[in-house]
């Protein structure tokens, strides 16, 4: 029976930490709808994008360097993690949840980093992957996020510094279509969840330079066949 006890106060914990990284998934995913909503209907906050992303990668770097973040870095490295300020008469759920929150904290750069990078992006999320297992399991963890902050701010600096300019295109037109795209070329393309565009009638379309429009296939290869509008 004790073996049996001992699996079921297991899984209930692991019910509870990894309910707490799901009910983190959907709140950044409603944050991302918002975001690319806004960014879409107000010119002024989709220029402002480059320089938001830049301050968060900075901002994150900071953040590597505080004692709060060590504060919680070596708490999850405890191996009873955050146990050993519950009380013992907690659930097992609720002591999941609470592992699940100190984690969420204690990753909160790195993942920042990733949301800026691109968190759909594979590489980026291996290279993410690897930085809180370093930090975690490698005898020096404060070596691990002060390196990781240098570059983050490093990162931020950059893409002040090197902006890249937009091509000023307007529609005298109602947009046809707002959607927000799930399919793994615009995954792959924007880097996040989804890709958010207008879709507007040609004709209606100005600009100061030519567009290329590829128009990729989904997820099926033989659902559209690629073309490109000018």
């Amino acid at each position: 029976r004790a073996p049996r006890h001992q699996w079921a106060f297991l899984c209930s914990m692991a019910s509870g930490y990894f309910a707490i990284w799901l009910a983190a998934g959907i709140g950044l995913y409603a944050l991302g709808v918002v975001f690319a909503a806004a960014a879409m209907q107000s010119e002024l906050f989709s220029r402002s994008i480059p320089f938001l992303s830049g301050a968060s990668l900075i901002v994150a770097g900071a953040i590597q360097f505080t004692r709060w973040k060590m504060t919680h870095l070596l708490r999850c490295r405890s191996q009873s993690g955050c146990a050993g300020s519950c009380s013992q008469h907690q659930t097992s759920f609720r002591l999941g949840c609470k592992q699940g929150v100190a984690c969420c904290v204690c990753c909160a750069a790195p993942m920042t980093i990733m949301i800026v990078l691109g968190m759909m992006n594979p590489l980026v999320m291996i290279v993410v992957a690897i930085i809180i297992g370093a930090e975690k399991f490698l005898p020096q963890p404060a070596i691990v996020a002060r390196l990781v902050g240098i570059s983050a701010i490093i990162a931020g600096v950059a893409s002040f510094v090197f902006q890249r300019q937009s091509i000023p295109t307007e529609s005298t037109a109602e947009p046809a279509m707002m959607p927000h795209c799930h399919c793994r070329d615009c995954q792959r393309s924007s880097g996040g969840l989804f890709s958010s565009f207008v879709i507007a009638p040609t004709e209606a379309v100005a600009g100061s330079q030519f567009v290329a429009i590829w128009t990729a296939s989904l997820d099926d290869p033989n659902w559209m066949n690629p073309q490109v509008d000018v």
